[in-house]
């Protein structure tokens, strides 16, 4: 029950990574302090905070969540943005249920291509043949990489022309599309809104809405000029079997 419970709060909120993501526009990484409650399973009311802050190329990022004093997890990352390239210094993870709980560090040695890992007191050193990050830092470069529109996409869906059931409609079916092909990235054009008035106002808005609430989508964010700037957004979706293609209501 410790470990379920543990896993369940962790994943509840995780759910906010891909608006954390997507709330972020700017050229370079750009602070934030998001609060929110969560639920799990109908039973535990728990409350959860995600803090980025920045010092000169030095940035910060804690995660916290509590569920009354009977569980919390927190994270945090210290890691440099070296120009769109996030580079991991030091990470933390701790968990608690009931005072009882596990912590572990890890703290990256970027020249050397090391990472030292401490739990239970012992430490471990791990060669790191290829970039690797923690869990803070990774989502912070998926954010980077979406932005920069070096993920390439599956396919595009043109929303232009379309009322607003016939948009969502197919938006269900892009996703549903590259997850039966077991693709992660597609792009949906949705325009920019000043030719088409309200309605195309409108159509931006419901888009980023649904984007929000499908179970398959991890985060999301305008696409580079080349791309259609802010007339579309490049989404990144879970890589997930059996994920139920449903906005949820």
């Amino acid at each position: 029950m410790k470990n379920s419970l543990v896993k369940k709060m962790v994943v509840s909120t995780s759910l906010v990574s891909a608006m954390a993501i997507t709330s972020m526009a700017n050229a370079a990484v750009a602070p934030f302090n998001a609060t929110y409650n969560f639920n799990i399973e109908g039973k535990y009311n728990g409350t959860a905070s995600r803090v980025l802050t920045q010092t000169g190329n030095q940035y910060f990022y804690n995660v916290n969540a509590s569920v009354g004093k009977l569980a919390s997890a927190k994270q945090t990352a210290n890691f440099v943005n070296a120009n769109g390239a996030i580079l991991p210094v030091s990470a933390l993870t701790q968990y608690k249920i009931l005072g009882a709980g596990r912590t572990t560090t890890l703290n990256f040695n970027n020249a050397k291509k090391q990472l030292v890992t401490n739990y239970k007191g012992q430490n471990k050193v791990i060669a790191l043949p290829q970039p690797a990050y923690d869990d803070l830092s990774l989502e912070i470069q998926i954010r980077e990489d979406l932005k920069a529109g070096k993920m390439r996409w599956f396919e595009a869906v043109d929303l232009h022309g379309c009322t607003i059931e016939q948009a969502r409609d197919a938006v269900l079916q892009i996703i549903q599309m590259a997850k039966d092909e077991n693709q992660n990235v597609i792009k949906i054009v949705h325009g920019k809104g000043y030719s088409q008035g309200s309605q195309g106002s409108l159509l931006k808005t419901c888009v980023n809405g649904w984007l929000q609430q499908h179970r398959a989508v991890l985060a999301f964010h305008s696409a580079p000029a080349k791309d259609g700037g802010n007339g579309a957004l490049l989404v990144l979706l879970k890589k997930q079997q059996n994920q139920n293609s449903e906005i949820k209501r």
